[in-house]
């Protein structure tokens, strides 16, 4: 329940979980040391990321297999998952996507979830 500097980009999940790899937050070291699709660049996603993955791919939003109820990629909305982004020395953010809702919770609390992320390069 310390601040951590570098942590309060509402945009920026990379940045903040690199500034929160340097103390001890496994979420953090967690989402770094992923390596799904045999990639190397996974980061624990900022407050406003996770609002946008709500607004696109929460499992009652989507039409995409992977991402609906039961889905393998699915985020399960009836849970909260870390945002990267520091709400106080106490308290981290919080999304929930049954409904889309944000939210403070002390930074000790463990039943929560996390879930890595990467950014690709998109030319439309």
């Amino acid at each position: 329940n310390t601040s951590t500097p570098g942590t309060d980009s509402l945009t920026d999940g990379w940045s903040n979980t690199w500034s929160m790899n340097i103390g001890d937050h496994p979420a953090a070291s967690h989402c770094l040391d992923y390596r799904g699709g045999g990639h190397d660049d996974w980061y624990m996603p900022a407050k406003n990321e996770l609002n946008l993955f709500w607004l696109n791919i929460a499992p009652s939003k989507t039409q995409v297999p992977e991402f609906m109820t039961g889905g393998e990629q699915a985020l399960h909305d009836i849970q909260y998952y870390w945002a990267s982004t520091q709400y106080s020395s106490n308290d981290a953010w919080l999304q929930r996507f049954s409904n889309g809702s944000q939210s403070s919770i002390g930074k000790g609390n463990v039943g929560r979830r996390v879930r890595p992320v990467r950014r690709l390069e998109f030319t439309p």
